[in-house]
């Protein structure tokens, strides 16, 4: 029996194997008769058969994260909280001091005559030999330059006097807020690690911050009776704002514990200035202030570091660090 004759040409399409298309034939034939390219190199002034905008398969290989993140110690936090409750201590205690001169409740020749032997004192122990700062020269310089420095300020005791005479207390009360916030919020927190301290060493936020310190000192001091407890009180200024942070940058770093003794002096000078049996308030906001800055604060840092995601690879800048002899680049 004849098979059947295919309809329309269907069957022997569906019998016969098609034949290969044009396009695959010639792929296939390119890829036969291409080269093998030679391994990526990530040079910049290097000619390869690449695209300026290639990317390597192991481009993502290389990304890091957190590479930079320290890990924090709660200790080494609190330690460091030290000089932010001087700072904060020594403001309110500015003011303590202040008050009492202002009601007559402390002799101002004794305080007067205190301060210029902590000056003397603190004079002595700075520019003695085993700090090894400067020779007698410098030293005569120095001292010469302070009291010059204090007979000025005594000069101009009279005049400051009367400086704020026909402004409202509360006018001064609130510009001596606002100039101690930008006292408090410029000043440098930053123990040098270096024994030589020059005008130069000091920054530029710190020149503003002892400013504003002394002007609102001037301010509070104008508010007072006589010459000499305007001059004790500028001179008190001249001690907190502009010889202590020197006398702390240069200790910090050679007594290890001095830190923790001018804090514990702090607290307790202030506490005793405005220890007050009828009105505790001052001392229970500055206590809960120094409760949030020293234990609170750093815990709240140590807890935020868990969301902290930095990102670092290949694409990153290069960073020079530049060294007294030689200069390291480090990618």
């Amino acid at each position: 029996m004849a098979p059947p004759d295919p309809v329309d040409g269907v069957e022997c399409a569906a019998s016969s194997p098609a034949p290969p298309s044009a396009a695959a034939s010639a792929s296939a034939s390119a890829s036969e008769e291409a080269p093998q390219l030679p391994p990526f190199q990530k040079r910049l002034y290097v000619r390869q058969p690449y695209p300026d905008n290639y990317t390597a398969d192991s481009f993502l290989q290389e990304l890091r994260r957190n590479d930079n993140v320290q890990p924090l110690a709660y200790t080494d936090l609190v330690r460091s909280t030290m000089v932010v409750t001087q700072r904060l201590s020594s403001v309110m205690s500015f003011v303590g001091i202040f008050h009492k001169v202002a009601t007559h409740q402390i002799s101002v020749r004794t305080f007067v005559g205190f301060q210029c032997a902590l000056i003397a004192l603190g004079f002595w122990r700075l520019t003695s030999r085993d700090l090894g700062l400067a020779m007698h020269s410098k030293r005569f310089r120095v001292f010469k330059g302070g009291w010059q420095l204090g007979f000025v300020m005594l000069g101009l005791a009279p005049i400051l006097k009367t400086l704020t005479k026909e402004i409202s207390p509360d006018t001064i009360w609130a510009m001596f807020i606002a100039l101690m916030g930008i006292n408090m919020l410029l000043h440098d927190y930053n123990a040098m690690p270096t024994l030589q301290m020059v005008p130069s060493q000091i920054t530029s936020s710190e020149c503003f911050s002892i400013n504003a310190g002394i002007f609102a000192s001037v301010l509070l001091a104008s508010r007072l009776d006589t010459n000499l407890e305007v001059f004790g009180l500028l001179l008190l200024a001249v001690i907190l704002y502009a010889l202590a942070p020197i006398y702390r940058r240069v200790y910090v770093v050679t007594k290890p514990g001095f830190d923790g003794a001018m804090t514990a002096v702090c607290i307790t000078l202030t506490t005793g200035l405005w220890w007050d049996p009828e009105n505790q308030e001052p001392l229970i906001y500055y206590g809960t202030v120094l409760l949030l800055i020293t234990f609170v604060c750093p815990l709240l840092l140590m807890r935020s570091q868990i969301y902290k995601y930095e990102i670092s690879g290949p694409w990153d800048e290069a960073k020079i660090s530049n060294r007294r002899h030689k200069s390291t680049i480090i990618n």
